[in-house]
């Protein structure tokens, strides 16, 4: 904590501050200034650091070769005493989003973001404290992404990778000063999801039949998956949903097609309620003019 009434003192008690930042700890910091009226202003804020330069207990995990679906990992675990503070280290390939006991713990989206893989891949830290339980079901749902999904207009896959894959650690510290760590290993286990496809450029599909008639059990994981690059802190700011855009017209063209016009162009998706039949397709094609 610094605290100076004059910025000269300010500047010298900076210069003296010799501070060591530990990994994984938050730290405070409270300011006082004064200015030439002598008006006094005050302000606190924190910054929180991530796993810096530990190592990684977490392994990547991955399916096994022969499953190509789209998996949703899981873990269950107990707590072992008085929770004091949660946080969940997290990575995945192409894309990730992550529940707790049913809820996501973020509203990002498009995590661990863009960054060239070849030599590093962000991941994400989330405070978990308030959605853990005495027991608890961690699951994290993977899609294709930049990664090894299409990328660029020519249509080109696979540019980095052809697996999925991702890797967490979940820090759990006690009241009586203790630490346990849940890490991704062959403990954790996956099956298929309803998603059929997902593809930054093409879209997705949700498929609530996809495992009609098939079968789509818990399996065991492949442990040992190969980093594609170095694991680093995250850079990008997050996403997240800014606005709810109604339709602004509904256009009925001449070849019958049903026209949902926004009134501006923008990156997001569509959300609406259905009560239609099991079995019904419904397709939702995007674009950013209305040609003739």
């Amino acid at each position: 904590i610094l605290y100076s009434k004059e910025g000269a003192a300010l500047n010298a008690a900076c210069e003296q501050l010799d501070l060591i930042l530990e990994a994984r700890t938050r730290y405070y910091v409270r300011i006082a200034v004064t200015g030439d009226n002598k008006e006094k202003a005050e302000g606190e804020a924190y910054f929180e650091t991530a796993k810096m330069n530990e190592a990684w207990q977490g392994e990547w995990i991955k399916p096994q070769e022969t499953d190509t679906f789209h998996p949703l990992f899981e873990k269950q675990f107990a707590l072992k005493g008085q929770l004091t503070d949660a946080r969940l280290y997290i990575s995945g390939l192409g894309l990730y989003t992550v529940s707790l006991n049913g809820r996501k713990v973020s509203d990002e989206i498009l995590t661990p973001y863009y960054s060239d893989y070849r030599t590093e891949v962000q991941y994400q830290t989330y405070d978990i404290t308030e959605y853990i339980e005495a027991e608890n079901r961690i699951e994290v749902a993977l899609g294709n992404g930049w990664y090894k999904g299409h990328f660029g207009l020519a249509g080109m896959d696979k540019n980095f990778g052809d697996s999925f894959q991702m890797i967490a650690e979940i820090y759990l510290r006690y009241a009586d000063g203790t630490e346990e760590v849940i890490a991704s290993d062959g403990s954790w286990t996956y099956w298929g999801s309803d998603t059929e496809e997902s593809d930054i450029y093409n879209g997705e599909i949700i498929n609530r039949c996809l495992w009609e008639g098939k079968d789509n059990i818990s399996k065991k994981l492949v442990p040992g998956g190969i980093a594609p690059a170095v694991l680093t802190e995250r850079y990008s700011l997050p996403v997240v949903e800014h606005e709810d855009m109604p339709v602004k017209e509904v256009i009925c063209t001449p070849a019958g097609e049903t026209v949902l016009d926004f009134g501006q162009n923008f990156a997001g998706y569509v959300t609406f309620r259905s009560e239609l039949p099991k079995g019904t397709k419904v397709v939702l094609d995007f674009g950013e003019i209305l040609q003739k």
